[in-house]
């Protein structure tokens, strides 16, 4: 019964991970968008970090472990046709749920409006308080969908960091940006204007990024199951507490983050 047991471990372990059973390395996509994910960042940035170190329980190895950078749209491409097995991080959608997997939530984005200069009095708490302004937005992000709902104005360009040279500038009002990767891209590329930019008290939205994984990738539900499991041990571990302090992230924000399925997401 004993020998039993052990063969049907080994076969478990040999079947799901690359490094036991020969197979080609597992590929999952990312884009910049630090600093949760950056091939400029030692270690891949924030979300990166994570992921490698439950991948690491996982029993994969780095040479294991192939890391893409690509846009948004092509990353979410190839894991809806098999080329990669997962890509982050994303918001969960009622649409991505029907098209991929969504492994459970990583970490806590929480989308504030940036603003420039104080010389205006911003008034939110609903939407319909945001038609007062000049909004700005990155063409293909998840508020799309949610300001075409509302009836907002909003002038969209193609990156972060256009926006916030509008803000600026005076073009716009008001940016809504992930508050972590907005304070990263103002210390390194506004660093003498930093002190003039600010944040709404309310947020935009507070959701859980995840994982999405492809429904046409070998072995795909079996390691996202795994992935689910190892993520949740790893989360009460010191290597984990590591990663959030040196990215300044209050664990108890990173472990327990909030979702909403109602909002579309990157």
């Amino acid at each position: 019964m004993k020998s039993k047991i052990i063969f049907a471990w080994v076969f478990w372990a040999c079947w799901l991970s690359p490094a036991l059973a020969g197979a080609e390395r597992l590929v999952i996509a990312t884009g910049e968008y630090a600093p949760y994910s950056s091939k400029e960042m030692k270690g891949g940035g924030f979300f990166t970090e994570i992921v490698s170190g439950v991948l690491a329980r996982m029993g994969f190895e780095k040479k294991d472990v192939e890391i893409r950078f690509y846009p948004w749209k092509r990353a979410y491409k190839h894991v809806r046709q098999g080329k990669a097995w997962a890509a982050f991080p994303y918001i969960r959608t009622p649409e991505r749920a029907e098209e991929v997997l969504l492994s459970v939530p990583l970490v806590e984005d929480n989308t504030c409006f940036f603003y420039y200069g104080g010389d205006k009095k911003y008034i939110y708490s609903t939407p319909a308080d945001l038609k007062a302004y000049e909004i700005g937005g990155v063409l293909g992000y998840y508020y799309t969908a949610a300001f075409a709902r509302d009836g907002l104005t909003v002038e969209y360009v193609s990156s972060e960091m256009l926006n916030l040279r509008k803000l600026v500038a005076g073009r716009i009002d008001l940016f809504p940006l992930e508050e972590m990767v907005g304070w990263h891209l103002i210390r390194t590329h506004f660093a003498d204007k930093a002190a003039r930019f600010g944040v709404l008290e309310k947020p935009f939205s507070r959701v859980g990024l995840s994982l999405i994984v492809s429904k046409n990738y070998p072995n795909s539900e079996e390691l996202l199951n795994r992935f689910n499991a190892e993520f949740r041990q790893f989360a009460t571990q010191a290597a984990y507490r590591d990663i959030c302090e040196k990215y300044g992230v209050k664990v108890s924000d990173a472990a327990h983050p909030q979702i909403d399925e109602g909002l579309p997401g990157k």
